[in-house]
């Protein structure tokens, strides 16, 4: 029997891991497509931890995950470290919320949606604190900053499809994991 303190401790094992595997898949497992472009699935594992365990978790883990990853990146800890690390706090508690309000069913037309809508929003909020670091450190150069957005936008597409696909699979294998090891 798990007690109130062990089930506390238990969570912060799991996020401290979560945190963890965030920042592997976030530094390593990225695939480089050009111009920039840069194809991970980090984004990925904080949708289904937000809706498997919950959006705080999602926070907490993109939180922590993305920090590390800005910290041990070439340009270490600067002004905007933060700015870079909220784009996915904010999107795995809207995730987790939206999706435990309005997606009952799995269903794939609002799932795809979603992930679409959510990968836009990330999109739009990476590309605006690209902007305040731009300006802030004065490289500015709308090509840099808006030059990719369109491209980028293709690429939540082709994203939202996979993780239409995927996602039931993967949040249904996670409940499976924590189910027995409760």
């Amino acid at each position: 029997m798990i007690n109130k303190f062990n089930k506390k401790i238990f969570k912060i094992c799991i996020i401290s891991m979560l945190s963890a595997i965030f920042y592997v898949v976030g530094k390593f497992l990225v695939l480089n497509i050009g111009m920039d472009l840069k194809l991970t699935f980090k984004v990925f594992l904080l949708y289904v931890i937000s809706v498997t365990f919950s959006p705080i978790s999602g926070m907490i883990v993109g939180g922590i995950g993305e920090f590390l990853i800005q910290l041990t990146s070439e340009y270490g800890l600067t002004a905007t470290t933060i700015l870079w690390v909220l784009p996915y706090v904010i999107l795995s508690f809207l995730f987790g919320i939206i999706y435990k309000n309005l997606i009952k069913n799995n269903s794939r037309i609002k799932l795809f949606l979603l992930f679409f809508l959510s990968n836009i929003m990330l999109s739009i909020l990476n590309t605006i604190v690209f902007y305040i670091d731009a300006k802030l450190f004065g490289y500015y150069s709308f090509i840099l900053i808006f030059g990719k957005f369109f491209i980028k936008i293709f690429m939540d597409v082709i994203l939202a499809i996979i993780y239409t696909i995927l996602f039931p699979y993967c949040v249904s294998i996670v409940k499976k994991v924590i189910k027995t090891i409760n």
